[in-house]
């Protein structure tokens, strides 16, 4: 296998136009697993962990906007800021989030596994990604050719066990959680 580590949007977006079977990993907490004990084979892994892009946070007037490799504790610390800070009723789907994270993984996992590769990992029933759906989070996603695209986690997201609606040339730029 032949690692890639780009620090630039550009470069991960140009080495998955050419190399689209490529799998980004940012904690390798499920590729890890697929390599040691199901035997998966790949020829490109891409470390996500230095474009900047995918691991901002934003907080909007009407959600927020986390990188797709985000740990998920720097998704929950930001979480349960906003829930100690706004009103309950506009948190509502933030306390579900962090409810669930209490129920899933351990915390050293949590410091480098991220909900965009829950998201990729494409399981409608793995960790978050049903709340996920309950609350249709919108995706950004973008490739070379395809430009930026958005789209919602919904009943149509997921077209089967381990495939989502993110085609092989797109990368996930973020998941933004009203």
């Amino acid at each position: 296998v032949k690692w890639f580590r780009p620090t630039k949007l550009k470069q991960l977006l140009d080495f998955k136009k050419q190399n689209n079977s490529a799998k980004a990993v940012a904690g390798n907490t499920e590729v890890g697993i697929e390599v040691k004990f199901k035997n998966f084979d790949y020829k490109f892994l891409i470390n996500v962990s230095q474009v900047r892009e995918l691991n901002s946070i934003e907080l909007l007037e009407d959600g927020i906007k986390f990188g797709a490799a985000v740990t998920l504790t720097d998704m929950r610390n930001t979480l349960k800021h906003q829930i100690d800070t706004l009103p309950e009723h506009e948190t509502r789907i933030y306390q579900s989030i962090d409810n669930m994270m209490n129920y899933f993984s351990s915390q050293q996992t949590r410091n480098v596994a991220s909900a965009g590769g829950s998201i990729m990992t494409a399981s409608p029933i793995s960790d978050l990604n049903p709340i996920f759906l309950a609350a249709s989070v919108e995706l950004e996603v973008e490739s070379v050719d395809g430009g930026i695209r958005r789209l919602k986690m919904d009943e149509n997201f997921f077209t089967g066990y381990r495939t989502n609606t993110i085609k092989s040339d797109e990368i996930l730029l973020s998941i933004f959680i009203p």
